[in-house]
């Protein structure tokens, strides 16, 4: 688990597993009686504020107040208490705690720190909380499903609201990951019980392949993104449909970076199709750089569209055809949902098209083989 801290009041590690990080004194408001908390492995099952009140030989109440710091953890019952949760290893409910308290430290997961379109959604979560005065905490689930299992779990303890950007989790996965983290909205996916924020993926490929018609293109190559994303599920539901209308379109692996895209390129092209459509713009700017080196002229020779607008992309030579999103305004969306009531509220972005340089009316391709060298 890679977590990272945007400030430096936040522990790097809890002070007392029994009080959630939390010392006596501190001010926080009471934990919840619920009788859901931790699930210890190996053990019997999840412990209680009960079992801790039995344990102790005290009261519910007294032992919210003990947790909550609203009584010194240095007199005699208040350390009992603490001794009973620390041998039950009795851990709050994070769900129940947060429909108690306002956000004040916000949980970002991402899959992949190293995407430059997670940063630019991160700085507008970033912007948003310190406005209000709020901490973040970012951790990276390396496109792992079970990771980011994990990382929703422990983010929970330590937030008071999570942020899940493009899961790679199976929708049962999330559903049962979920189900217990009280406040948490999610960015490009969608679940009953949560709020969210998606771009509208299907809008964006239409008016992309809207575009390349008018031009002329009948055959284009899709270049894929990661496996399981389910932004890339979207893009192919819609291709799909843009296919039943008589578009023929080649499906290709790719992935989600221009590394991706340069080394997909070569079969794109081997298609015959007149124009390549990327899955971001990351993909894209891989497949300019390996028409170049293969002494292609675009548009002329084959037409190149990405997803996303990244700034970069009105600077290359020619300019990216693109969907535009903001992706800071995302982040920014996502969190604000963070406060609504409506659980089941959803916030649905629609890109537009920006058009460049890279796509124009479809020339005579050539044909190139696969793991051919660039031309001398």
């Amino acid at each position: 688990m890679r977590l990272r801290r945007s400030d430096s009041r936040l522990p790097s590690s809890p002070k007392d597993e029994t009080t959630n990080g939390l010392r006596p004194g501190s001010g926080a408001r009471p934990w919840s009686n619920s009788e859901v908390s931790h699930q210890v492995p190996g053990c019997r099952g999840p412990s209680t504020i009960r079992e801790v009140a039995a344990a102790a030989g005290v009261s519910l109440a007294t032992v919210s107040r003990v947790l909550s710091g609203a009584r010194s953890g240095e007199d005699a019952m208040a350390k009992r208490v603490l001794r009973a949760a620390a041998e039950l290893d009795f851990r709050p409910n994070p769900a129940a705690q947060s429909l108690r308290r306002p956000v004040s430290t916000v949980g970002v997961i991402v899959p992949d720190l190293a995407n430059p379109y997670f940063a630019e959604v991160l700085k507008g979560v970033s912007g948003a909380a310190e406005a209000v005065g709020q901490r973040m905490l970012v951790a990276d689930s390396g496109e792992n499903p079970a990771e980011e299992i994990r990382l929703l779990r422990e983010l929970a303890r330590w937030s008071s609201g999570v942020i899940l950007c493009s899961p790679r989790m199976a929708s049962r996965q999330l559903t049962a990951a979920s189900s217990r983290i009280g406040r948490m909205v999610l960015i490009n996916r969608k679940t009953s019980g949560h709020p969210g924020v998606m771009v509208d993926f299907g809008a964006g490929i239409g008016d992309i392949c809207a575009h390349l018609r008018g031009l002329g293109h009948e055959h284009i190559a899709y270049l894929q993104g990661p496996l399981l994303s389910w932004s890339d599920a979207e893009r192919r539901r819609a291709l799909q449909a843009q296919a039943r209308r008589g578009l023929r379109i080649e499906f290709l692996t790719c992935g989600a970076g221009t590394t991706d895209g340069y080394a997909a390129t070569d079969a794109a092209l081997a298609t015959g199709a007149t124009a390549i459509v990327a899955f971001s713009d990351y993909v894209a700017l891989g497949v300019l750089i390996r028409v170049g080196e293969l002494q292609l002229r675009i548009p002329e020779d084959v037409s190149i569209t990405g997803f996303d607008d990244i700034p970069v992309s009105g600077i290359v030579g020619p300019g990216l055809t693109t969907a535009s999103v903001s992706k800071t305004n995302l982040g920014r969306l996502a969190h604000e949902l963070l406060s609504v009531e409506d659980v089941d509220r959803h916030v649905i972005v629609r890109p537009s098209l920006i058009v460049r340089g890279s796509t124009g009316p479809p020339g005579t391709p050539r044909r190139i083989a696969v793991g051919k060298p660039a031309p001398g």
